[in-house]
């Protein structure tokens, strides 16, 4: 898997659970924005932190279980990016 695969399988995961594409979108931005990642071009590093910036604003409005399962899922697409 290549970094903007898992960018864009990460972005869509948190879309789907926080009202869609519009009501998320600006906390995935400031996300990308605080990390300095380019959306077009993340590397393996800076998906982790924005992974885990997202969980901490999933922390404060899902369930434990949710973030934990979350967590799991956004990580391993992480793992799964091929080394360049």
């Amino acid at each position: 898997m290549k970094a903007i695969e898992a960018s864009d399988e990460i972005v869509c995961r948190f879309c789907n659970l926080n009202g869609g594409l519009e009501a998320a979108m600006p906390f995935i931005a400031y996300q990308f924005k605080k990390v300095g990642a380019d959306f077009s071009n993340p590397t393996k590093e800076e998906l982790r932190e924005i992974v885990m910036g997202l969980l901490e604003l999933l922390n404060g409005c899902k369930p434990s279980h949710v973030v934990d399962r979350e967590r799991r899922i956004m990580f391993r697409w992480i793992e799964q990016i091929e080394d360049t």
